[in-house]
């Protein structure tokens, strides 16, 4: 019969800690109305999409104002699209009176 070896207490606090430590960051991010796997992408840095990328490149430029500017910067894009929607319907509407 062989001899079972006994799991040292470091090797169980880090395994109750491989379990526990992600069950607690998802239940918190649940509880804050996030997603957890997103929040996850951003705090490791595995964020692939372009608008991490426009805000750290307007970050560098900015010295650290990104929230306002990036703010700023979506804002008039927004006025634009709309200007440009209205635009078209407005073509749209003359086009089915004639």
């Amino acid at each position: 019969m062989a001899r079972r070896k006994k799991i040292t207490g470091f090797a169980r606090l880090i395994i109750a800690l491989l379990i526990i430590v992600p069950g607690a960051f998802i239940g918190a991010s649940y509880i804050n109305g996030e997603d957890p796997v997103q929040k996850f992408k951003e705090l490791a840095g595995w964020e692939a999409s372009s608008s991490s990328s426009s805000r750290t490149s307007a970050g560098s430029s900015n010295n650290g104002n990104t929230r306002g500017s990036t703010n700023e910067n979506v804002i008039n894009d927004l006025h634009t699209r709309i200007a440009i929607l209205e635009e078209e319907l407005a073509r749209c509407k003359t086009r089915n009176v004639e």
